[in-house]
């Protein structure tokens, strides 16, 4: 079978991670794979070096807009659209976006069987694209020239959205909240299947505590929160809870990874200054390991709201491989596995709900060896990609196609 793969995303950033994982399982299956991602240079595509059945395809990211998050990439759509006009069996779209939308409808034109990804919330109705969900304004959105043009292109991106969970052949979503979702759109369910992210037990290994700290340089023996960071919109509240528990444990360090999301004169930049935490910036991939290895515990902040309860965030899949103990909230389908198979504490989705979470996880030690094996093994198992994939082909198959 011929699969063509389309993710928006720039190279390891978000829902990129998810399409590449779904791209190798297909062709691990010893299907024909084109998986088109959006690279780092401005106007020419480019090709990763031939493999037997695999072909990697970076589009251009060139955008009239401010934010290449837009995803509205010209060169990148045109680029894509001749990809998608060769001969294809499927075509899976990780998200709407136009990149991956249109080049989606003319893939199933030309025969293919237009699966669509839907794992984020992203209208205006508390998703994505509302800023009340975001703690400060999104500089991109609100403070460019261009505001009302990125306004419109919101809107039509909600519209896109909507269109593409309808109209696609079947539908994949990475939480069971999305479910109400599709429902409301009119999307029979045996249209949709529930495709959670897996976790990549190959990148990421239980690592030795001590020597990640070395390699690091960060205190040997202090109690460790680690926390891979992304969006930014609960933010605030990790910060807040930090404050919490720095208060009760001051020997408590705390080590991130990724995109700056910390205030300026707040407590995370306080402890920076006075060393009893590290901001390793944005990182390689490769180097997400050692910050999760490092940690006796990691984070996942999430308040109550809609954005969040249609998530998965691909970190968590990271922190089962890690095999470290995890303090969440009581938020979607990852605080049910925090809870349900005891890896570590889930506390209310406010900033002292998650304090307390924190807390309770810094004071079981002897519990986080267990805790971490527990996360590592369904890493392993139930959550391993092989593991979702088998679902999705399961489902698939039951479509006609022969996966």
């Amino acid at each position: 079978m011929r699969v063509l793969v389309l993710n928006h995303n720039l190279v390891e950033r978000g829902t990129y991670f998810r399409a590449l994982m779904t791209a190798k399982e297909f062709h691990r299956r010893g299907h024909d794979v084109t998986f088109a991602t959006t690279g780092p240079q401005y106007y020419r595509a480019v090709r990763a070096p031939a493999r037997p059945r695999w072909r990697g395809v970076r589009t251009a990211n060139w955008t009239p807009f401010a934010g290449v998050e837009e995803a509205l990439f010209p060169l990148g759509l045109a680029q894509r659209l001749v990809l998608a006009a060769e001969r294809h069996d499927l075509v899976y779209a990780f998200v709407h976006k136009p990149v991956d939308h249109f080049p989606a409808r003319l893939a199933r034109a030309r025969g293919a069987f237009w699966l669509q990804d839907w794992c984020d919330l992203w209208s205006s109705n508390g998703g994505l694209y509302d800023m009340s969900q975001w703690p400060e304004p999104h500089p991109d959105w609100t403070r460019d020239g261009r505001r009302h043009a990125h306004r419109a292109l919101q809107r039509w991106e909600e519209r896109l959205e909507e269109r593409s969970a309808r109209d696609a052949d079947a539908v994949t979503i990475i939480s069971s909240w999305m479910r109400g979702e599709t429902r409301r759109l009119g999307v029979p369910d045996d249209r949709v299947h529930l495709y959670g992210s897996g976790a990549d037990t190959r990148r990421v290994a239980v690592l030795d505590k001590v020597a990640s700290r070395v390699r690091l340089g960060v205190p040997a023996q202090a109690p460790m929160l680690g926390y891979a960071a992304n969006y930014s919109h609960d933010s605030m509240m990790l910060e807040e809870a930090l404050e919490r528990v720095w208060r009760a444990r001051p020997d408590a360090f705390f080590l991130t990874a990724g995109p700056r999301f910390w205030r300026d004169g707040g407590p995370i930049a306080r402890a920076l200054a006075e060393g009893r935490a590290m901001d390793r910036g944005r990182v390689p991939f490769s180097e997400i390991p050692a910050v999760l290895g490092a940690s006796d515990a990691l984070v996942l902040p999430m308040r109550d709201t809609r954005f969040n309860w249609s998530r998965w965030p691909h970190k968590f899949g990271d922190y089962l491989a890690a095999g470290r103990p995890v303090a969440i909230t009581r938020i979607g389908d990852c605080a049910r596995d925090v809870e349900e198979h005891r890896l570590g504490a889930v506390g209310a989705p406010t900033a002292d709900g998650l304090a307390a979470a924190l807390l309770d996880v810094l004071a079981r030690r002897d519990e986080w060896a267990a805790m971490g094996a527990r996360a590592r093994r369904l890493a392993e198992t139930s959550h391993s990609w092989p593991a979702r994939f088998e679902g999705l082909a399961d489902f698939l198959r039951g479509k006609g196609l022969p996966v």
